[in-house]
C-alpha cells in the first residue's frame, strides 16, 4: 500500500477543518442562539459549492464561511505575549476580570448559571463542554472603544465542544487545548473546563503551564503564586485547580465566589492597561 502524499495529508486537514467549521455552526444555531456577552457571538455565515479542486475532476466540496464579531483587542495569548516581551505584569486587576468573564460564560455552557437559570432555551439544551479553553481562544473586545476600562473576554472557537447531561461524564481520547489535561483524564465533564480555566489564570499570572504530571489523582501538588499576586487570587485559582475532580467547584460555584469578592473589592485595584497593549 503506498504512502499518503502530501496532497492527500492537505485534503484531509482540508476537510477535516470544513467538518469542525460546520459543527461550529451548527452549536452556534441549536445551542448558544441568543448568545451570552462573553460568548463571541457569530453574527453570519454562507454555504457554497466549490467547483472541482483538482486535476481529477473530484467533485468540489461545500464550504462555509463564518463572520463572528470583532474582537479588537486581539486575544489572551496576544496579550501575554506583548506584556511579556515588555518584561512587565499583567495587573491583578485585569486577572480578576478575565476570571469573573470567563467563568461567567462557562457558567452559562454549563447550565449552572444562576441568571439563566429559567431560560426555556438553557434548559432544553445539554451541557456544552468546551474542551479546547486556551489564552488563544480566548478573545477580548474593547467595551464600546472605553479604554478606560478593561476589554470583556470572549470565548470563541467552540468547534469542539462536548454535550454530556447535566452532571455527565465521558471518557474521551482527546487532549484539552493547551495539553494541560486535569488529572482524571480522559474521563472529562464540565470540571474539565474549570480545570482549564485554572490553567489559563496560572499562566497569566506566572507565565506557566500545569502540566498533569505536576499533579496526582487525589492530591494537590500547585506550587505558590508569585508574590505580586495577592492570597486571594492565587487561592481562587487553586481551587480551579483541585486535583480531584469531584471536589473540584463547578463554574457556576466560582463565578458566584469571583463575584461576590470583586463586588466587595470594588475598583480599589483597578490599574488601566498600558497604551502599548492591545
Amino acid at each position: 500500500m503506498s504512502e499518503m502524499g502530501a496532497d492527500d495529508a492537505a485534503k484531509i486537514e482540508r476537510r477535516n477543518l470544513l467538518a469542525r467549521r460546520f459543527r461550529e455552526t451548527q452549536i452556534y444555531l441549536q445551542s448558544v442562539k441568543a448568545g451570552h456577552p462573553n460568548i463571541c457571538a457569530l453574527e453570519g455565515y454562507a454555504e457554497f459549492e466549490e467547483d472541482a479542486w483538482d486535476e481529477d475532476e473530484n467533485p468540489g466540496v461545500t464550504n462555509v464561511v463564518q463572520y463572528f464579531e470583532l474582537c479588537d483587542a486581539g486575544s489572551l495569548a496576544m496579550l501575554e505575549e506583548q506584556f511579556k516581551a515588555k518584561g512587565a505584569l499583567l495587573p491583578e486587576a485585569f486577572l480578576w476580570h478575565v476570571f469573573e468573564q470567563l467563568m461567567d460564560a462557562l457558567a452559562f455552557m454549563h447550565k449552572e448559571h444562576p441568571d439563566y437559570a429559567n431560560d426555556p432555551e438553557v434548559l432544553k439544551r445539554p451541557v456544552m463542554v468546551h474542551h479546547d479553553l486556551k489564552p488563544a481562544n480566548i478573545f477580548l473586545k474593547w467595551n464600546e472603544g472605553d479604554k478606560s476600562k478593561y476589554p470583556d473576554v470572549k470565548v470563541g472557537d467552540l468547534g469542539n465542544v462536548k454535550y454530556l447531561p447535566l452532571g455527565g461524564e465521558l471518557v474521551g481520547n482527546e487532549s484539552n487545548g493547551m495539553g494541560a489535561d486535569p488529572p482524571e483524564w480522559p474521563l472529562y465533564s464540565a470540571k474539565d473546563d474549570v480545570w482549564s480555566a485554572g490553567t489559563v489564570m496560572y499562566k497569566l499570572a506566572t507565565g506557566k503551564v500545569q502540566k498533569k504530571t505536576d499533579y496526582s489523582k487525589t492530591t494537590n501538588n500547585i506550587p505558590d503564586l508569585p508574590l505580586h499576586i495577592s492570597r486571594a487570587l492565587s487561592d481562587m485559582i487553586k481551587r480551579a485547580l483541585v486535583s480531584d475532580y469531584k471536589q473540584r467547584p463547578g463554574s457556576g460555584e466560582l463565578y458566584m465566589a469571583i463575584k461576590v469578592f470583586r463586588a466587595q473589592a470594588g475598583n480599589m485595584l483597578f490599574r488601566e492597561l498600558p497604551d502599548w497593549c492591545v
